[in-house]
This record gives C-alpha cells, sequence and structure tokens, in this order.
C-alpha cells in the first residue's frame, strides 16, 4: 500500500490518443498522478506494465468487442498484479460490472464524471481500496435484493426437507456451538462420520462453511436462532 501522500504512478490504457493525452494532461496537473505509460490496447501496454508495475492502470472499455473486456482485464492483471485496475466506461449493465470485478478490477468509473472523482478513485485504488461509481451502486444494489428474494422464494421448505433427521440433529448441534469431537462423543458416532455429515449437510445447503450453514438454517427454521 503507497504513502497517501505520494504520487501515483499510472499507466492508461485507451483507443483515443486525443482523450486519452487530455486526461494524461489533467490528472499530472494535480500532482496526485505521474503517467508512466500509455497505450491504444491492453495488449500493446503489457509490456510498459511489466516494465513499471505502475500502482493503476485505467483502462477504457471498448464496445467493439465486448466479450474481449474480459481478457484484457484478465492480461493486465497477469502483467502487473499489484497494480490496480481502474475500468473507464459508460455502462450500467449490472453484469458486466461484477464481471469485470471478477477478473480482477479494483475499480469501475463513468466517463462521465469529472477529472476529480477519477482522481480520487486513482488514490483509492492505489491505498488498496476498491472503487464504484455512485450512478452504478443503486443497481447492484437492487440486483443483489433481487438474488436474494429469489432465492427465498425459490420453495424456501425443499432445501431443508431434503437432510435426513440425522442431519437435521447435527446442523442443531452445529448451531448449538458444538465441535465434531463433541458431537461425535454425543451421537455415539466416529468423528470422520460427523464430517461426512456435516459435509453432505454443506453440500445440500449450498454452503461451505459451519456459519454459513447456521444461517441458511436459521433462515429455513431448520434451526433457532
Amino acid at each position: 500500500m503507497r504513502p497517501a501522500d505520494s504520487t501515483v504512478s499510472v499507466v492508461m490504457v485507451m483507443a483515443n490518443a486525443l482523450y486519452r493525452q487530455g486526461l494524461s494532461m489533467l490528472l499530472e496537473s494535480g500532482g496526485d498522478a505521474t503517467i508512466v505509460a500509455q497505450a491504444d490496447t491492453c495488449e500493446l501496454a503489457i509490456d510498459a506494465m511489466a516494465q513499471f508495475a505502475p500502482d493503476v492502470v485505467i483502462v477504457e472499455t471498448d464496445h467493439s468487442r465486448p466479450e474481449g473486456e474480459i481478457d484484457d482485464i484478465v492480461a493486465c492483471v497477469a502483467a502487473s498484479p499489484d497494480s490496480g485496475i481502474i475500468v473507464l466506461g459508460d455502462s450500467l449493465d449490472t453484469g458486466a460490472i461484477l464481471a469485470l470485478f471478477d477478473a480482477g478490477v479494483r475499480g469501475y468509473v463513468l466517463k462521465e464524471n469529472q477529472a476529480e472523482t477519477l482522481i480520487d478513485a486513482i488514490r483509492a485504488v492505489a491505498q488498496g481500496r476498491f472503487v464504484l461509481d455512485t450512478h452504478v451502486i443503486g443497481g447492484l444494489l437492487e440486483t443483489v435484493r433481487e438474488m436474494r428474494d429469489k432465492l427465498e422464494s425459490c420453495c424456501p421448505g425443499e432445501r431443508g426437507s431434503v437432510l435426513t433427521e440425522r442431519q437435521h440433529e447435527l446442523l442443531a448441534m452445529v448451531a448449538e456451538g458444538l465441535t465434531n469431537r463433541q458431537i461425535a462423543a454425543e451421537l455415539g458416532i466416529s468423528e470422520s462420520t460427523v464430517k461426512n455429515h456435516l459435509h453432505q449437510v454443506f453440500s445440500k445447503l449450498g454452503v461451505t462453511s459451519r456459519s454459513q450453514a447456521i444461517s441458511v438454517g436459521v433462515r429455513l427454521g431448520i434451526v433457532r436462532p
């Protein structure tokens, strides 16, 4: 993580040379950033990224090849894994934005913003934080709500009903805070059998940890809160 008052090194990847150069001048004029390299495409920026290991890489989205954008991001992350990638775009498509973050992006800023917004994002990403444009947050929250509602309305009793009586019993004991060894002693079975049962419980509930299993169990009414 860079000191908050240090200059941030930046590689800019934008197809429009005039726009790129103008934005570079704005960023450097405030003393917050130093543009160490510029390129038209991610492919052309790879060598510069490997050479300079910049704090931040700003990548403008290319609507002519939307599927290739993810490949470009992955390539940038591979070339300079310690760099924070900021995508400068104009899409409000929550699915596409989530895909970018999954690919390794740490910031997403809409092009319509003032330069100060991008400068703030550069500083934040250089400090190791994630940045999401305020105009996008509402849409993402709505997507999360829709996903939650679908999960809760999709026959909520079915996931719990697929558990056997013994698995219900084990989950209740997990919710009480008992360890695998304590559960095994309580039920008179081996600890490995307990582990096997819990693995099946996790799989049926679609979770990967004890805390998640308890949380889902509470929502489904399988265990008491």
